[in-house]
């Protein structure tokens, strides 16, 4: 059912912006309208065709899926919101997105913290495949429906293995115009463009101002937001400190003033003690000289 070129933009578009972002999944395809699939994960879970169409069928009826629930092979429980789509068993759960060009599909181990990473990557992704065309759809010599590639594949060369070149993608293939863009980190890939003959063309890979990668500009957000609140922490312990710090200060000046005031009280102790010595002198030296009195009138009586 799919074609098997590895250079359909749609494969390139799902391991780039899916696959490698969200490592959790085990398996993820971009299924079209009419069932046929457009992109699958390589490796990994393999699903058929007739169940990724059962997958891209549950928007067509969702109400009644969301009651009763989904056979498809394993039973999921399912459930919607934000416009996706939910499934759980027992052990895995998947993520569809339905999209204007196509629906798109994620399997992972079930886990809570899986689910979080799956939703912003598949949310993210729908966002680039609503704006992407559909490519042509004809039919095989056995009848069945096949994706036309003439306008649709293209070929790069990987980047350089230095992580300050992994931005610099080089065009082997000559191109006439990008009918929408998708980002990833560090470039920018055409989901969807014509070929032209000529040898000259306008690069699509250049980088411009006025390009805005939303999921560089959410991630920067998300790091606002931390550094928000880690600064606030900062600064609360701060306060504390500062109040620390002027508590202790405080401390210091009373203990000080009390020692001032204490080194005044043993000064007049001190000088108290000084006179009572030279009291106690001056009564020694009248007892003595009494003393001696008494002894001469003793004599004299003799």
């Amino acid at each position: 059912m799919r074609d098997p070129d590895p250079l359909n933009g749609w494969e390139t578009i799902l391991e780039d912006m899916l696959t490698d972002a969200c490592k959790v999944v085990c398996g993820a395809a971009i299924v079209g309208p009419s069932g046929i699939v457009l992109a699958e994960k390589e490796g990994g879970k393999e699903f058929k065709a007739i169940e990724l169409k059962k997958f891209a069928g549950l928007f067509h009826d969702l109400d009644s899926v969301l009651k009763t629930g989904a056979d498809l092979g394993v039973y999921y429980t399912l459930r919607n919101e934000e416009n996706l789509i939910y499934g759980s068993n027992d052990e895995t759960e998947f993520c569809a997105a339905n999209t204007k060009s196509a629906v798109l599909i994620a399997f992972y181990v079930k886990n809570p913290a899986a689910r979080k990473q799956v939703y912003f990557a598949i949310k993210h992704l729908a966002e680039f495949l609503d704006k992407a065309d559909m490519p042509k759809i004809g039919k095989n010599t056995k009848g069945n429906d096949v994706i036309e590639h003439e306008n649709f594949l293209y070929k790069y060369h990987k980047p350089l293995n230095s992580t300050k070149n992994r931005h610099r993608w080089v065009c082997t293939n000559v191109y006439k115009k990008c009918s929408a863009y998708a980002y990833t980190i560090g470039r920018k890939i055409p989901i969807c463009f014509e070929l032209k003959n000529e040898h000259t063309c306008a690069n699509p890979f250049k980088s411009s101002s006025n390009d805005v990668k939303s999921s560089e500009l959410e991630d920067l957000r998300r790091r606002y937001d931390i550094l928000a609140v880690t600064a606030n922490a900062r600064q609360q312990d701060l306060h504390k400190s500062e109040t620390r710090c002027n508590k202790l200060a405080s401390s210091n000046i009373d203990l000080a003033r009390k020692l001032g005031e204490l080194g005044n009280v043993a000064h007049i102790y001190q000088t108290n003690i000084n006179q009572l010595i030279d009291e106690k002198k001056k009564l020694q030296q009248e007892l003595d000289m009494a003393q001696a009195a008494l002894q001469e009138k003793d004599e004299e009586n003799q």
